[in-house]
């Protein structure tokens, strides 16, 4: 058992990985039990209106019943009016005629039916659709009376999504094949374009025992249209139609029945149904018909998008998740807009409803998640917070409980060693070590004592117009018994400098840090050199040594607070840390700036830039 909780524990991280994976994982085959067809193809019927336009038919003309052939007939075209609209075609010499009306239910006598069934027979590949479904053993629904018994009449049916599919009537699919018949569509565009089985159709697909496909429709006006008066009057070039398949239908916008719904528009006029069957003909002639993706492709892209949904949610605070996310979807719509542009149809709905289930469902959690987190860190930072105060009240009464009895025993030490005649080397060494040790103890109780009171109150300036190079001299000349025990020669090249506005107590402070510092860390008999200039209305201050230099990755670090150097923490000298860090404090706080420059082995130079003109 406590062998499987430390795995467990160990493991823990990879555990919660393993989970969230399989969450969305799991939330993306329920949602795929689902078919969404409405949501699909509201998504379907964006990607088209979203993508750019195809090229305009080019094999496929128009001609339509229109009102301008009506205002000028001054009536529904009868009969007689279409045999003079094909006599008028034959000089056209089309490919093929595709017509949408049906002849039987022209107004006109018996004579002009079979005058009219003549002039379909000097049209070569003439055909007549009708919106039926041809079934094995009722043939004789596909043959009109006589004397119009010997025209060709072929299925045409328009396909609406009514029950299936999306289920808003929206026309998208055009069928092909049905009980060994091809659709009158696919006829007219086999006279340019062949095919020996319909499975040759790009994008073909199944449905209740039909071969249909997703018409790659283009947008409406896309093909050219020509009134009926207009070719019966001849007012039309005879080139414009020759070799073209021409679709005859009405487009007079009095009958909702003679137009469909489409992705593009969803209005009871949107498309005559003449375009639409256009439309239809022209995708079987590019064969270009949309693919739709399989369903594992769906399943796998909603399947990654919710497993990146879950990884944004736990990962990225909510407003950048947010943005992360819908900029996620815009990529993934973009995605699916550029298939479109190859025919290639990747369904958005469930991969888009991924994110939204994802992340609302895992969105609770988080914020459980974060308030807890918050809790802790606050219950943290209380505990923080009183063990730095209790630090800090530690530090001050010891640092202040100290500084007493040290004054006592250097000021005993230096008493004894003044009077102590009778006193041998040894006593009298003993006692210089004694002296030497609390003064050093002083020392670090006073930078204790200088942080702690930072910390807790910070420190405010006193500005004062004083004299740098004098302060640099009286701490060198404070500073001269210390270098003389290692025969150090302290060498300054001031430079005249205008007074300038600083806090002397810390300027010097940060002066006697410096160059205390650049005599400790020296070799014997080396030089220590203590410059000053004025540069473009700046006080420059410069302590270069001899010593043994800082390591290039130490040289960041070496102004943090109780941070020493290796070099430093392996020689006998004695340090806490916090001088440089307080040198770069007051020196900060006098809106200048500190930097250090070192190789290992060949010294250090510290520079020190402050303002002239810092306001009292």
């Amino acid at each position: 058992m406590k062998k499987r909780l430390t795995y467990l524990q160990n493991n823990k991280p990879l555990i919660a990985r393993l989970l969230r994976i399989s969450f969305a994982i799991a939330v993306s085959f329920i949602l795929n039990q689902f078919p969404l067809h409405q949501w699909e193809f509201f998504g379907y019927d964006l990607l088209l209106r979203a993508r750019p336009q195809i090229s305009n038919g080019e094999h496929v003309a128009i001609v339509t019943i229109d009102r301008q052939t009506i205002e000028e007939l001054r009536h529904e075209p009868d009969i007689t009016d279409h045999k003079l609209l094909l006599q008028s075609l034959q000089k056209y010499n089309p490919k093929g005629v595709l017509y949408l009306v049906n002849p039987s239910q022209l107004v006109g006598s018996e004579a002009q039916q079979a005058a009219f069934a003549k002039s379909t027979e000097a049209l070569s590949n003439f055909m007549v659709s009708i919106e039926d479904i041809p079934i094995a053993g009722a043939e004789n629904k596909f043959k009109l009376a006589a004397p119009l018994h010997n025209i060709n009449l072929q299925p045409g049916i328009l396909s609406k999504d009514s029950r299936n599919f999306a289920g808003d009537n929206v026309s998208r699919r055009a069928l092909i094949f049905y009980e060994n018949t091809y659709f009158a569509q696919a006829q007219m565009s086999q006279l340019v374009r062949p095919v020996t089985s319909p499975e040759e159709y790009q994008g073909l697909f199944e449905f209740k025992g039909s071969k249909q496909i997703f018409v790659n429709l283009m947008r409406p006006g896309s093909f050219t249209k020509y009134s009926m008066i207009d070719l019966i009057d001849g007012n039309v070039d005879a080139n414009e139609l020759k070799n073209k398949i021409i679709v005859v239908g009405q487009d007079a916008q009095a009958e909702a029945n003679n137009y469909v719904m489409t992705p593009y528009l969803r209005d009871v006029t949107a498309m005559s149904k003449a375009e639409f069957n256009a439309n239809i003909i022209e995708t079987l002639i590019h064969d270009d018909a949309i693919i739709a993706a399989p369903n594992w492709i769906t399943w796998l892209s909603t399947s990654l998008i919710a497993i990146f949904t879950v990884f944004i949610t736990f990962t990225f605070r909510p407003t950048r998740g947010i943005i992360s996310l819908l900029g996620s979807t815009a990529v993934f719509f973009l995605i699916s807009l550029l298939l479109l542009t190859f025919d290639i149809w990747l369904p958005v709905a469930h991969p888009f409803i991924a994110v939204f289930v994802c992340y609302y469902l895992l969105i609770p959690f988080r914020l459980v998640q974060e308030n807890k987190k918050s809790w802790e860190y606050q219950q943290k930072n209380m505990l923080l917070t009183q063990v730095e105060e209790l630090k800090n009240n530690f530090i001050s009464m010891m640092s202040h409980d100290l500084k007493t009895p040290l004054a006592r025993i250097q000021g005993m030490a230096e008493m004894t060693l003044n009077e102590g005649d009778n006193l041998s080397n040894t006593q009298k060494s003993a006692i210089n070590t004694i002296g030497k040790s609390s003064e050093e103890l002083t020392h670090f109780v006073s930078s204790i004592l200088s942080f702690g009171r930072l910390e807790s109150e910070g420190v405010k300036l006193q500005l004062e117009s004083k004299d740098l190079n004098k302060i640099i001299e009286q701490v060198a000349e404070k500073l001269k018994y210390l270098a003389r025990e290692k025969n150090i020669e302290i060498i300054l090249e001031l430079e005249p400098i205008f007074s300038c506005n600083f806090d002397e107590a810390l300027i010097r402070q940060v002066v006697q840090n410096l160059i205390e510092n650049a005599i400790k860390y020296s070799k014997e008999g080396t030089k220590v050199l203590v410059s000053t200039e004025e540069i473009d209305n700046r006080i420059c201050f410069q302590v270069s040594d001899q010593g043994f230099g800082i390591p290039e990755d130490e040289l960041e670090k070496v102004f943090m607070k109780f941070y020493r150097s290796k070099n430093a923490k392996s020689s006998p000298i004695k340090g806490t840390g916090l001088g440089l860090y307080l040198t770069k404090y007051f020196v900060e706080l006098h809106k200048g700036n500190i930097q250090v420059d070192s190789i290992k082995g060949n010294g250090s130079t510290f520079s020190v830039e402050l303002p002239n003109d810092l306001d009292i």
